[in-house]
């Protein structure tokens, strides 16, 4: 199926939609029993990463944004909200949701109603995928070669693992966390105790 963009972060929202970012600045909203663009909401920039939270489907940009569209009506409710350069990633937890910066190096706390930054963390590089699991921020630090453990409640890092060549996108499997080395081609794990 075509989107009619560059596609690069497609999420199945709750709603049973299909929620794909693409670079041309576009969430548009998938209905999977047709394989059709039911709707479609400019963004601006170069949208990336999406993830479901909060009543809203949240998108990452390129241009230092995050965005929450209502799904309902598939238009914007609340942002942009302008963070730093190149916003890479989302993550969720229950008081907030969190978004990684690439070039700025740091990963900022985002309230979903008012879309006000509550806290910043500074990483030791390029953060990169963003991953809430076991009670904590995991952030993967592109340049460094490195996953950082986060603690939500204090901002405070708490573990820093190495993590290849690149690491980039980050999954929990209930154990452990994996990690895709993008620079080589590896997949990482890291075990959760």
């Amino acid at each position: 199926m075509d989107t009619g963009g560059q596609p690069i972060g497609p999420y199945v929202a709750s709603d049973g939609a299909v929620w794909v970012s693409n670079y041309d600045g576009t969430l548009e909203r998938v209905d999977p029993a047709t394989n059709a663009v039911a709707a479609r909401v400019d963004l601006g920039g170069m949208a990336e990463a999406t993830t479901e939270a909060f009543g809203r489907v949240w998108s990452t940009n390129q241009d230092g944004t995050l965005s929450g569209v209502d799904p309902a009506t598939a238009t914007r409710a609340v942002g942009p909200v302008t963070v730093s350069r190149d916003v890479d990633d989302v993550a969720a937890l229950p008081d907030g949701l969190w978004v990684s910066t690439f070039y700025a190096g740091l990963v900022a706390k985002v309230d979903p109603q008012s879309g006000a930054i509550l806290a910043r963390v500074q990483l030791p590089g390029q953060g990169s995928g963003l991953l809430a699991a076991a009670g904590s921020l995991w952030a993967s630090v592109y340049n460094a070669g490195q996953v950082v453990r986060i603690d939500p409640v204090s901002g405070k890092i708490v573990a820093t693992y190495d993590a290849g060549v690149e690491p980039r996108a980050l999954a929990f499997d209930g154990t452990a966390v994996w990690v895709v080395d993008e620079g080589s081609n590896l997949v990482s794990r890291i075990a959760v105790g």
